[in-house]
């Protein structure tokens, strides 16, 4: 069966948070470095982390991990550039789907992007995405014939703006995924 690629998008600026959240220390490492943990502990398939804001140092804190790191010069324009990027990385692979993730959803596990592939060869839906405090968000898991879709996102256009196909999507409750590190608000709830 072919293997799902996963997109870690670690690109942004972190303007509402004040200091780079990829680089904010987690559990022995850093956010960045957690999340890519998750996603390789996951087994789905390759990794790519899309970098940009900060990039040097987060490309430091992914040093020795088994994945493909990609700058994308355009950050400041918005995530859909870092998903286009992010598979631009996988067009040489045979890839059945691709898994985009967020470095600061920290409470998402390795079981937790397990589960959205599941859902996906169940129901046989284009994608699955998680749903989490009356919302549709990442983790998203899109197959391959949504690929040319994503390719051509630019912007702030991320990849919920293909949820609009309600007969190609179905949801997987994933409530670990509400929480997020924006604001210092969020910093200030992170357990010490």
């Amino acid at each position: 069966m072919k293997k799902i690629g996963i997109i870690l998008l670690a690109a942004g600026g972190s303007a509402r948070l004040g200091q780079p959240k990829q680089l904010l220390p987690w559990k022995g490492g850093t956010l960045l470095s957690s999340a890519a943990g998750t996603a390789l502990e996951s087994a789905l398939g390759p990794v790519v982390a899309v970098l940009g804001a900060s990039g040097k140092e987060c490309r430091r804190t992914l040093a020795g991990l088994p994945l493909r790191i990609v700058l994308n010069p355009a950050w400041r324009e918005g995530m859909g550039g870092s998903i286009s990027a992010g598979m631009e990385a996988f067009r040489d692979d045979q890839l059945r789907g691709i898994l985009i993730i967020l470095c600061d959803q920290p409470d998402v596990t390795a079981s937790t992007l397990r589960a959205l592939d599941r859902r996906q060869r169940t129901t046989g839906a284009k994608m699955v995405a998680s749903r989490y405090s009356g919302t549709l968000g990442p983790p998203a898991l899109f197959t391959s014939p949504l690929f040319p879709r994503l390719i051509q996102l630019r912007g702030a256009v991320g990849a919920k703006s293909l949820f609009d196909d309600a007969q190609a999507l179905e949801s997987l409750p994933v409530p670990e995924a509400a929480f997020d590190i924006d604001t210092p608000a969020d910093l200030a709830n992170v357990p010490s």
